[in-house]
């Protein structure tokens, strides 16, 4: 027997349909050989139709809106009428108009016909034919029993038309010839409505309403503090936008409108306590109990940091557990206080290792001691991009110093040179260290103006820092400088702020690997990110296996500069126009989805578990599954990276 094949389907296509009103598509025939004229006037509920809004008046044969015999050409005051060329090829067949009225998106009949004649004329300029919508008037007195409503609140409806009354409580409509149901309601009062009034044209139809108000119910109970040494009385108990606090026995109530409600008690130094979908009944009590519990008494975490290199600074190091973030003291010693559970504790300082403790456990009220770290020092070059398009060049020789001590070419020590705009018009990227006897760094530093100001820094690889220089040179094409070069106070680092968007797929925010120069970090659940970087130009990449990969380019970093909402979406991968076939004994599978991906096959038995490991991987779009067609049901899932 031969299997059953099922394809699972992971990447949904959804087909979304909408339905505009507006506007019939009444479109003349054609074809006709005979026409006539009709000036006409129309009465609109006790007003001249005109062609406000785009309003149209159409004339039609015995084929309904299929059978349009002309759209109607309007001529506003003075002369106030529709001119309307009708055409046709039967002589007496009778002729309807309706109107499409813009403000109600309505189509409405007239009353009137007439009878099709070629080369006739009905209505005239001076005596324009009238033409009506059957129409009535419902109208009536509504009355307020009671309550402090205002009657000018009340909302008359019948069909597609609303109206308020006057301060008398008058009100009148202007509505089609039809059967309605005509409902009086207001905010906090019973509805009232009258079914199968009957509107014949030009009829007056009375309806009178007596609104009462609807009375109000209450929730009540009473509140419970289990432990601790709060006051009950101060609670707050809400629900909608009544609170209220409960007497010393913790009983309370609250007077509300009929409804859902969600009850909610507060008190500080206890648990917030929420019951929802409370029902209120009219006239009806509904009994809520609530229980507090005191907050946990927090726990601390303890420990030191020591950093390997000391010319860091261990009090810039931030020690992080849940939403906690800490610093140490001058000696490394640190304490986080926090609420007792399981804790993740990480120590990170620009320029060292990351570390983290995991599964921290706090008690309550208890210390968690001996949380140490040992930060080692990560090299962290600043990227420094020269800019391009230059014409002029000139080479600068310098003797560079830095704390009294020569400046040389030890591991990733680079000097670099800018222009006036700072990082982001950088000179030279990195200098040529000549060692003794010569003891010079030789830069060639690009312009397109003679004049211009030439800074420099320094970036130390033993400090992880950048230095100001204090001298500067004028740039002059073609010239060659020797120069001392000294550097001053260090450069304070800035940082990438933004946040990832994950497009479609089941990928985790926290999964994304984000990339600026030397910088490596992963966001927060929330897909927010920041990385701390040296002044320089960086460009920042976003992957996550299973998703496109975003990118931001030349983001320059100033000193001390935070750039924020830098944000990166990550479309998943997009597999489609799957295709699945038996031939022999083998399962043959093909798909359509983007080129340099690795795409993984899996197979099951089952529709949900038992994927595992994938059976086939691939680069291209197409695999067989050797052997599969037997009496066996298969299940398939493909991924892409």
């Amino acid at each position: 027997m031969k299997s059953k094949v099922y394809l699972l389907s992971f990447i949904g296509l959804i087909l979304a349909v909408s339905l505009f009103a507006g506007p019939p598509n009444w479109t003349v025939i054609g074809g006709t050989s005979g026409s006539m004229t009709v000036i006409a006037r129309v009465d609109f509920f006790g007003e001249s139709f005109t062609d406000e809004l785009d309003n149209i008046l159409g004339a039609f044969g015995s084929g309904g809106e299929s059978d349009c015999r002309s759209l109607g050409a309007y001529y506003p005051t003075p002369l106030d009428f529709w001119y309307m060329t009708v055409v046709g090829d039967t002589y007496g067949e009778t002729i309807s108009f309706k109107i499409y009225d813009t403000p109600t998106d309505t189509i409405y009949d007239c009353y009137e016909t007439v009878s099709f004649e070629s080369g006739s004329m009905v209505g005239s300029f001076s005596d324009p034919f009238l033409l009506h919508i059957p129409s009535g008037t419902i109208e009536g007195i509504v009355t307020l029993s009671g309550g402090s409503g205002n009657v000018q609140n009340v909302e008359v409806s019948a069909g597609i038309k609303t109206v308020n009354p006057d301060i008398t409580g008058y009100y009148s409509i202007k509505v089609v010839t039809d059967t309605f149901d005509v409902t009086a309601s207001l905010v906090n009062y019973h509805d009232s409505t009258l079914t199968n009034v009957v509107v014949v044209d030009s009829a007056i139809v009375t309806a009178n309403f007596t609104l009462t108000p609807i009375q109000p119910g209450t929730i009540q109970g009473t509140i419970n503090l289990v432990g601790g040494s709060g006051n009950v009385q101060n609670v707050e108990v809400t629900a909608g936008d009544s609170t209220t606090h409960p007497n010393a026995s913790g009983e309370y109530e609250i007077g509300l409108m009929p409804g859902i409600y969600n009850v909610i008690a507060h008190l500080t130094g206890y648990i917030d306590s929420t019951v929802i979908d409370v029902q209120v009944l009219e006239n009806q009590a509904t009994n809520v109990n609530i229980d507090l519990y005191p907050e946990s008494t927090p726990g601390t975490i303890e420990g030191n940091v020591s950093l390997i290199d000391t010319k860091g600074n261990v009090q810039d190091v931030e020690i992080t557990a849940g939403d906690s973030t800490v610093h140490p003291n001058a000696i490394g010693d640190y304490v986080i206080t926090i609420q007792p559970g399981i804790y993740d504790v990480t120590a990170c300082l620009i320029g060292y290792t990351t570390e983290t403790v995991e599964g921290v456990i706090v008690y309550e009220g208890l210390a968690t001691t001996g949380i140490d770290f040992i930060l080692e020092k990560v090299p962290s070059p600043p990227n420094w991009r020269r800019i391009t398009g230059t014409q002029y060049s000139m080479v600068v020789m310098a003797s560079v110093t830095l704390n009294g001590q020569p400046f040389v070419d030890d591991g990733n020590n680079k000097i670099g040179a800018f222009g006036p705009e700072g990082v982001g018009d950088c000179r030279c990227e990195t200098g040529i260290y000549y060692p003794q006897p010569s003891d010079f760094w030789y830069m060639t530093i690009v312009g397109n103006a003679n004049g211009q100001p030439i800074e420099f820094m320094l970036f130390d690889d033993s400090t992880n820092c950048v230095y100001e220089c204090i001298e500067t040179v004028i740039f002059s094409d073609n010239a060659t400088v020797d120069t001392v070069l000294t550097g001053s106070e260090p450069v304070d680092p800035g940082k990438i702020k933004g946040t990832v968007t994950l497009n479609g797929g089941t990928g985790n925010p926290e999964d994304v690997q984000i990339i600026a120069g030397p910088a490596i970090v992963n966001p927060l659940p929330d897909g927010q990110y920041t990385i701390n970087l040296m002044v320089g130009t960086y460009d920042v990449y976003a992957s996550l296996g299973g998703y496109e990969t975003d990118s931001l380019t030349s983001l320059v970093v100033n000193e001390g500069q935070i750039l924020e909402n830098n944000d990166l979406t990550l479309n998943s991968y997009v597999i489609e126009n799957v295709l699945i076939w038996i031939d022999g004994n083998d399962v043959h599978l093909s798909w359509s989805g983007p080129e340099g991906v690795i795409y993984h096959i899996y197979h099951s038995t089952s529709p949900y578990t038992g994927f595992g490991l994938p059976f086939y991987s691939t680069t291209d779009t197409t695999c067989i599954d050797y052997g599969a067609a037997d009496s066996t049901k298969y299940f398939y899932y493909i991924t892409a990276e």
